[in-house]
């Protein structure tokens, strides 16, 4: 039935964009096709991917335009089955007038200015399926306005009423609940109370589900943003937003009050049978279990995004602030502050600096430094290598990569990625980014 929508759907975009008698213009196609062969250095799966993208593009004189992206991949599993996949990446529609741009659909909003690390990208995900997560954003459906004022000043909304999380492989997910559960056994014994039972019971009794946030009106998200272009050089930005995190959390005071109603059940166990080594038994025979919720929390950011050069070398910074509607969560702040500059040798580089806060007092801050460097080589080829260090976790992440040139928008790219994690931190952001491994990716556009 989905296959059957989507079908409807992509000929039925084909057929307005195809329409002579809307439009004089024809349509513009482009596209690409990446052919990637990926080796796991730690458990020697070698998987492949492979992705088509077709990209269709209609103007309707001077007051709109239609953008459409779809994207069919195949893939291997690590249990060597295959699956495919095709769905609509981007499909919008833009439309202007003279001091306000409309842009209706499923888009990538581009809010934020730093490096790859953006604290006020609010609405779009990161695909952690990709080979480079950090490159590749997940589209959301919304509406987005922006009013061109005088001055300079621009004014934008953005309202989307479905929540997407960061994407993630069902080996991802199993991965992170792991860690859930890792964390959650800590969390519990530092409950008051909960040594009087014994750790097997602890252990054995702990179910760990990750909450969906279910597609309704109360979890719309929505944000404004009010940029002054030229403000002394730089662009400065001021955004507001309402919504949830992309990365999920224990619910900590649920995980309390499961604790403080078993520690209850022991305790009246107990006393009536003065057997305490007979507990885990009686647990398993009447389907007593500690239930951990995790869920995404429902937040209220403020943040600020301010991006120029001094001396020709760019310079930006972001700051963000998150007000958490649960207060059993610390409201905590995602900065950034970056640099990057050009060579006169086509050497460049950038370096930026990453700070997150915890939510809880069991999630630990993130202080990370991150530096990319690429350059030109034989005219046609460049290498290029990016490094992010943690200092909490004290994790270091490493991709060295050469881009060969073999013609016209034809190119091999061999890379790897060696990685020093902590494996026990889900709130690791080294964690979040593939495991080691050597890549080639084969790309070809038209």
């Amino acid at each position: 039935m989905k296959k059957l929508k989507l079908l409807s759907l992509v000929l039925a975009l084909l057929m307005v964009v195809g329409t002579g008698a809307l439009a004089a213009d024809e349509v513009e196609i482009s596209g690409s096709l990446e052919s990637d062969l990926v080796a796991n250095l730690d458990n020697g799966n070698l998987t492949d991917t492979e992705k088509f993208n077709l990209i269709l593009e209609k103007r309707f004189g001077f007051t709109a335009d239609v953008y459409v992206d779809l994207e069919a991949k195949s893939f291997t599993l690590p249990s060597s089955k295959r699956e495919t996949e095709v769905k609509i990446a981007e499909a919008y529609v833009n439309y202007y007038t003279k001091n306000m741009d409309w842009q209706l659909g499923k888009q990538k909003i581009s809010w934020g200015s730093s490096y790859k690390l953006q604290p006020t990208n609010y609405f779009n995900p990161r695909d952690l399926t990709a080979l480079k997560p950090m490159n590749e954003k997940v589209a959301v459906k919304a509406v987005k306005g922006t009013y061109y004022a005088p001055k300079r000043i621009e004014i934008s909304g953005v309202v989307t009423p479905f929540f997407k999380t960061h994407q993630m492989s069902k080996e991802q997910k199993i991965n992170l609940l792991n860690k859930f559960n890792n964390k959650v056994a800590t969390m519990v014994s530092e409950i008051k109370g909960i040594n009087s039972l014994q750790s097997d019971i602890k252990e054995k009794v702990i179910n760990n589900p990750l909450d969906e946030v279910k597609d309704d009106v109360e979890n719309t998200q929505a944000g404004f943003k009010v940029t002054k272009r030229g403000l002394k050089g730089f662009d400065v930005s001021a955004t507001v937003y309402h919504g949830r995190d992309k990365l999920p959390i224990v619910d900590r005071d649920y995980l309390e009050n499961q604790v403080n109603d078993l520690i209850r059940n022991y305790e009246e166990y107990v006393n009536q049978t003065n057997d305490p080594e007979g507990f885990a038994t009686y647990c398993d025979s009447n389907n007593k279990t500690l239930d951990s919720f995790i869920l995404y929390p429902e937040t209220n950011q403020v943040g600020i995004d301010v991006i120029g050069d001094i001396n020709g070398i760019g310079v930006w910074s972001e700051v963000a602030y998150s007000m958490y509607e649960d207060d059993q969560f610390d409201n905590r702040i995602q900065a950034t502050l970056g640099a990057d500059y050009k060579f006169e040798n086509n050497l460049y580089l950038v370096g930026q600096v990453y700070y997150q806060q915890g939510r809880l007092d069991s999630e630990a801050d993130i202080k990370a430094f991150n530096v990319h460097f690429d350059k030109p080589v034989f005219t046609f080829h460049t290498i290029e290598a990016n490094a992010i260090y943690e200092a909490e976790s004290e994790t270091y992440l490493i991709e060295p990569q050469f881009t060969y040139s073999l013609a016209n928008s034809t190119e091999l790219q061999i890379g790897g990625t060696y990685k020093e994690s902590n494996s026990d931190s889900q709130s690791s952001l080294i964690s979040n980014l593939g495991d080691d491994r050597i890549y080639t990716r084969l790309k070809v556009e038209f």
